[in-house]
């Protein structure tokens, strides 16, 4: 049986399964990859336990209030855990901002579309075309897309892409 290599799922490195585990096996051999690999696997285990979690919450309370200066003595001694674990912070505080600039952004232009709209509700005569119901329509599928969160409007889009094409 011939065994073909493989790309790492963590380091993206190729590499040559074991026989044994030719099929399954994702990951490979370094130490960083089989650390990723167990802490990939703990997730999923306790994503589908959440129970045990709760179980084991008040002894992990405990072992922290008998040791409760663990992390900064951890963070002295590993600098470069140290140093990543700030640097992905500073990504997660980003991330967080940019989404706060988002959502008052679409806020704002939620608002300013249904101030349109209610000037659109003004009938100014009784002669209407069918160009200001195009533009009523347009407003109304603004609002309605403005307002749904991200992955809805993306669904939305395109299922109005399907319908369309």
């Amino acid at each position: 049986m011939k065994i073909c290599s493989k790309r790492c799922a963590y380091c993206g490195r190729w590499f040559r399964p074991r026989a044994q585990s030719a099929k399954h096996q994702k990951f490979c051999s370094r130490r960083q990859c089989q650390l990723a690999r167990r802490r990939r696997k703990l997730r999923r285990w306790r994503k589908l336990h959440p129970d045990k979690a709760k179980k084991y919450a008040p002894k992990v309370r405990a072992w922290a209030a008998a040791y409760p200066n663990y992390w900064r003595h951890y963070r002295k001694t590993h600098r470069q855990y140290a140093h990543q674990d700030n640097d992905r912070r500073k990504k997660a505080m980003k991330a967080s901002r940019r989404s706060a600039k988002e959502t008052g952004w679409k806020s704002i232009a939620v608002e300013k579309l249904q101030a349109i709209a209610a000037l659109r509700r003004q009938k100014c005569s009784a002669k209407e075309t069918g160009w200001p119901r195009r533009v009523e329509a347009i407003e109304e599928y603004l609002l309605s897309t403005a307002q749904l969160p991200g992955s809805a409007n993306r669904n939305r889009m395109a299922m109005l892409a399907e319908v369309a094409g």
